[in-house]
């Protein structure tokens, strides 16, 4: 609840359609990424399984947070690209050793065959942690907003005025000082002292002289 007595308004959710083409493109993405990297480099790296499955996860939390449906969905997703990144990257991979295209096409179900075995246990490793991002990221950014949202109910909103001195205190005194005039405190119910009664605008008697105009013991 916010302090005007309202509850702060739910995070705004994305149809799980369209969270999952975002979740789609990503994947796929992703996987043209992984082909050209193992192209340039000529290696395949199985640690861009993970960046796949957060690209994923980001992709669906953003339109559909918190939703365990479209959380299992970005795991499955995110294995997918993970699957189709490592054979891009095997394609690639022979097309950088200087394999012709028109031989990987015309061969393409050895490479098909080929293909669960360039698979070791550390890609397989990768690929359940991308599937374990793309689950987690949905349903953590979800609850991390909730908590935000309850922090900010909890203060005071911006440009909210601030609550009036208590009546009682008006005229206390800070650091636990005791107002003028409290016969407790040793003080006169008057004030201080008035130092003679003198106003601003008088001068002191001469030294020799008394208050009243008279001359002193000294005369």
């Amino acid at each position: 609840m916010t302090p005007y007595g309202t509850a702060p308004p739910p995070p705004a959710k994305g149809g799980l359609g369209l969270a999952l083409v975002c979740g789609l493109g990503a994947a796929i993405a992703g996987a043209v990424g992984w082909g050209l990297i193992a192209y340039v480099t000529k290696h395949q790296f199985s640690v861009v399984a993970l960046l796949i499955g957060l690209a994923v996860g980001s992709a669906v939390a953003r339109f559909r947070a918190g939703d365990p449906v479209a959380a299992v969905a970005s795991a499955v997703l995110a294995v997918l690209g993970c699957a189709l990144g490592s054979f891009l990257a095997l394609v690639f991979a022979l097309a950088g050793a200087g394999v012709s295209v028109g031989s990987i096409l015309g061969h393409l179900n050895l490479v098909v065959q080929a293909y669960p075995h360039s698979l070791g246990g550390l890609a397989l490793a990768f690929w359940a942690f991308a599937a374990f991002a793309g689950f987690r990221i949905p349903l953590s950014k979800a609850r991390r907003g909730g908590m935000l949202a309850r922090r900010g109910g909890q203060g005071t909103a911006p440009g909210a005025p601030a609550e009036p001195w208590p009546a009682s205190q008006a005229g206390h005194l800070s650091f636990g000082q005791p107002p003028a005039g409290d016969p407790a405190a040793g003080q006169s119910p008057v004030g201080p002292p008035s130092f003679g009664q003198l106003s601003l605008g008088e001068r002191p008697p001469p030294a020799g002289e008394s208050a009243a105009g008279q001359p002193g013991h000294g005369d």
